[in-house]
């Protein structure tokens, strides 16, 4: 057995370190201090003999020379502190979607105009898989230039003389108003851009573009992914695309080497002086082609492609968009009888004992743009204005938006909003009278065509097709619902993705009010 004492004597070793430790950490220095103070905590700190200044020895000490009749010194200045910045609030997001989409349905203002951080345009898998990578949604700044200074609306006299003439023929019965709108409206545009007509025949391929642009794709969610075009080729969604845009790029493609061989027969100039004689000229595709030669060598050259896709612009932006607010606007209107009178009657005041309504005559038809402007406001020609993409972190409506967000502003959902609009499921144009609210992009309220600098470029000739064919609609003929059917019974289902059609076409019958000249 071990001695007991042994292990006392150790034990007590052990219990008289602390206390020494303890003393000789608290043993003072043996320095020149003089003087001391109580601190805070009630531990006395003692001065420097030299400055009388705390924390230092007076052997090492550079203050200078303590003096009891000095002013004391000014109190030192606060450090600097940088302030974090604050993190924004997560915004739900799909998958490694590195573009986390944000819809809007108010606060347009901020996020359309052209002070707003959210610029530049989203691309999506669909408009960059169109003709062959030259993405639809692109900004191509020289185009839309060339396009606004060309977009004359010349050609659509004509064109609605044959609607006039075809209806007249038709006599008492009903006839789908959408197939005539929507070859009324090619003649206009096709004739304008292409110098004949061309879209009817490839109506369905342009029906199916609509639908594919606006379809969701898993390449949206998981951009630049394996995975997400592993999915699209799995759902036959990329195969669908594919196949469409190949069908649509050789239509573009005959297009513009028509147009091409018709510039190598003769030079421009001559093409435009047989314009101004009045005989067949230029169109869109040859001021395009124009542009290609002239900056196909810069560096920021225009293709060919960026040619297709402006055509491609023209055709899904133009035609099918202006058909479709037509035929809502009908709708509208016999749903409404009170209405189509008062508009009727305003036309043919204006209009007097001519045989046909006349460009002049458009600015008195105060109450026919303001259908035009309700039929806008229920019917957008697109439901979501074209995706912006945030370039820096900025605040809507409360929210925080970061950077590289792709911000959709619903215009169907302002036209609808309660908060601004009184009756808004009423088709009621007399609400323009009071409201000084215009489409042009300035009034955030209604905007069908967008704002800033991204707004369509097409507004003035859609509005100007819009307005031109309808109220020759109205002024040449009386309508009536077919034989039966009653204004309940119209069917306003609303179908489609980017731009919502009336889901059942619309029968009307068109009684002439005065024989065509």
């Amino acid at each position: 057995m071990p001695d007991k004492s042994l292990w006392e004597k150790v034990d007590t070793g052990f219990k008289m370190w602390p206390p020494i430790l303890k003393r000789s950490a608290g043993r003072p220095r043996t320095r020149k201090f003089i003087g001391v103070e109580e601190g805070g905590s009630g531990k006395k700190r003692r001065r420097c003999k030299r400055c009388h200044g705390f924390g230092h020895l007076q052997k090492t000490c550079n203050e200078p020379v303590y003096d009891p009749d000095a002013p004391p010194p000014a109190p030192p200045k606060p450090k600097r502190v940088r302030k974090k910045k604050s993190k924004p609030e997560q915004v739900p997001t799909c998958g490694n979607n590195t573009i986390p989409p944000t819809v809007i349905a108010d606060s347009a203002d901020q996020a359309t105009s052209t002070a707003a951080p959210a610029a530049d345009q989203a691309h999506a898998a669909a408009a960059d898989q169109a003709l062959a990578g030259a993405a639809v949604a692109a900004d191509q700044a020289p185009a839309q230039v060339a396009m606004q200074a060309v977009m004359l609306p010349d050609y659509y006299c004509c064109m609605v003389e044959k609607l006039i003439e075809k209806l007249t023929r038709n006599g008492r019965n009903a006839v789908a108003i959408n197939e005539h709108i929507f070859s009324t409206v090619d003649g206009i545009i096709g004739t304008f851009a292409l110098g004949e007509t061309y879209a009817a025949e490839e109506f369905k391929d342009i029906s199916e573009t609509m639908d594919l642009l606006s379809s969701s794709s898993a390449e949206d969610f998981f951009p630049g992914s394996v995975a997400g075009r592993l999915v699209d080729r799995l759902t036959g969604l990329a195969a669908r695309r594919e196949a469409i845009f190949r069908k649509l790029d050789r239509f573009f493609e005959r297009i513009v080497d028509q147009h091409a061989a018709a510039d190598d027969d003769g030079p421009a100039a001559a093409r435009r002086k047989a314009d101004d004689k009045g005989s067949a000229g230029s169109d869109l595709v040859h001021e395009l082609i124009d542009l290609w030669k002239m900056e196909g060598n810069t560096k920021q050259g225009f293709t060919k492609d960026h040619v297709k896709a402006m055509l491609l612009d023209t055709f899904v932006g133009g035609i099918t968009t202006t058909s479709v607010t037509l035929h809502w606007a009908m709708s509208e209107l016999i749903r409404n009888p009170r209405v189509m009178k008062k508009a009727q009657d305003e036309i043919r005041a204006v209009v007097g004992e001519k045989e046909r309504v006349q460009h002049h005559d458009m600015p008195k038809l105060k109450y026919l743009k303001m259908v035009v402007k309700e039929t806008f406001r229920l019917h957008p020609p697109a439901t979501l204005l074209v995706p912006r993409e945030t370039t820096r972190h900025f605040k809507v409506g409360g929210y925080d938006i970061p950077e590289k967000t792709k911000v959709i502003v619903n215009e169907w959902a302002i036209g609808r909003d309660p908060n601004i609009w009184k009756d808004p499921e009423e088709f009621i144009p007399e609400r323009f009278e009071e409201m000084d609210i215009d489409f042009n992009g300035a009034h955030f309220e209604l905007v069908p065509f967008g704002s800033g600098r991204r707004i369509c470029p097409g507004l003035a000739m859609g509005v100007a097709n819009i307005e031109f064919i309808l109220a020759s609609m109205l002024f040449c003929f009386d309508w009536e619902l077919p034989h039966g059917v009653r204004k309940e019974d119209i069917d306003m289902e609303e179908a489609g993705k980017l731009t919502f059609h009336k889901k059942i076409p619309l029968l009307l019958v068109p009684t002439p009010n005065k024989a065509p000249n």
